[in-house]
């Protein structure tokens, strides 16, 4: 199972999960499952951040980074 199917059943899991009252709940504990999904949501769709970017170009002592 491949990261990105990991995310896509997890977050599926959730919203059916939130959907049920609270005695027919799996798992009522759902701060743990969005941080693992933030987790894996990041990895699954990485973006650098503006820094990585800026340093990615050129020589460091030339852009004065």
């Amino acid at each position: 199972m491949r990261l990105a199917e990991i995310h896509s059943y997890l977050d599926a899991y959730i919203t059916r999960q939130e959907k049920l009252d609270y005695p027919d709940q799996e798992y009522t504990n759902f701060n743990e499952l969005y941080d693992a999904l933030e987790i894996i949501d990041s990895i699954v769709n990485y973006e650098p951040t503006d820094q990585q970017m800026m340093s990615s170009f050129g020589t460091k002592w030339h852009d004065h980074l």
